[in-house]
């Protein structure tokens, strides 16, 4: 893939990230629309999944490997809800305090770090040299 793409998707996906972050604390919605809102994004989310990235993943990898990514992915999830922080979206609707501020920073900081080294090792240096001259 082409490293101009791959940065502005990067970039486009960082912008609404922010953007959907500053809208969601501009509206001040109560806890009802705001669990229904997460529930759409949970679907979302579970669509793009099902029927985007597991059929990709089945066509370019061993049907092991994408079972096993995603039992892995699973169990992570489960043990940084149970054993470092409690994730659930419909409680942070109602009760998001400094606490949770603060991990949400973290987990945050981590993704992005983590989508930083992604591109890094995407882009072939060769290509990064040129367009930095």
């Amino acid at each position: 893939m082409n490293a101009d793409v791959i940065f502005w998707q990067v970039a486009a996906a960082y912008a609404f990230a922010v953007g959907g972050g500053a809208i969601s604390t501009t509206l001040r919605l109560t806890h009802k629309p705001l669990c229904a809102l997460i529930s759409f994004a949970a679907g979302t989310l579970l669509g793009v999944t099902l029927f985007a990235i597991f059929p990709e993943s089945l066509g370019k990898s061993d049907w092991r490997w994408v079972i096993l990514a995603a039992a892995t992915g699973y169990a992570l999830f489960f043990f940084i809800s149970k054993y470092v922080h409690h994730v659930c979206p419909a409680c942070a609707a109602s009760h998001f305090d400094a606490d949770a501020t603060r991990h949400f920073g973290e987990i945050a900081s981590a993704l992005i770090i983590a989508l930083a080294i992604i591109v890094q090792r995407t882009v072939c240096p060769s290509e990064l040299a040129k367009k930095l001259k």
